[in-house]
């Protein structure tokens, strides 16, 4: 298991034409991820939420300490899959994540419950009792395409991501061929912005002029809103 400490994190709703224009100059100024083969790659997120929504209303109510579980594959490849647990503090946010197998995916993304699953994972432990004492349960799947960018000397992350979409969690986690309704419409795309203490000056500068505005954007809520 891995947690990182609290960084800040700045969201933004972008065109598509500025996402394009920004790509090109990012990548003059930053590395791309060694991830993104290609420059880019497919992100399916499968979110999980109690029986009152605590994690939806406390986002769209503007609750300053809020956390929720997803776990999170890219590509469809079922090596590259992770529990992880995000928690906001305002502007700042920290993922603990915890690596997962298909099998342990697959039962954690049921809605059954699993007390009889055996793990000396802390995480995943915490999902389990989580899920017997608030009846979390798996809510929504959440897919969008990410162009990331990183600079590893500030420890600098900049992201964009574009054609988001959602479904009701129903499905195999894995399923590819599932239909998924578009969150946002086709012609914007949306930037964060994460770094620890200062955004490097460059950086800033780079994203001036860009056409953009700060928004509380949460691509958990923005498919729920659409699935159900």
């Amino acid at each position: 298991m891995s947690e990182r400490s609290y960084r800040y994190e700045q969201k933004y709703l972008i065109s598509r034409q500025a996402a394009v224009l920004l790509k090109y100059r990012l990548a003059s100024v930053m590395d791309v991820d060694p991830h993104a083969a290609g420059g880019s790659y497919h992100i399916r997120s499968l979110y999980f939420d109690d029986a009152a929504q605590s994690a939806f209303l406390d986002k769209v109510n503007g609750v300053d300490e809020r956390s929720k579980f997803r776990i999170r594959h890219y590509n469809f490849d079922p090596s590259m899959i992770r529990l992880e647990k995000k928690e906001k503090n305002g502007f700042l946010s920290r993922i603990t994540s915890a690596q997962l197998d298909a099998d342990t995916a697959r039962l954690l993304a049921s809605k059954e419950l699993l007390s009889p699953l055996i793990t000396d994972n802390p995480l995943i432990r915490e999902l389990l009792t989580l899920r017997e004492a608030t009846l979390l349960r798996p809510i929504v799947y959440v897919d969008y395409d990410r162009i990331p960018f990183v600079c590893s000397q500030s420890n600098t992350r900049i992201t964009i991501d574009s054609n988001i979409a959602g479904a009701v969690a129903s499905m195999n986690i894995f399923d590819r061929t599932h239909t998924m309704l578009p969150a946002m419409p086709e012609d914007f795309a949306i930037l964060e912005v994460k770094y620890d203490e200062q955004l490097p000056s460059h950086l800033l500068w780079l994203l001036e002029d860009v056409p953009m505005q700060v928004q509380a954007l949460s691509k958990y809520c923005l498919c729920l809103s659409t699935a159900i």
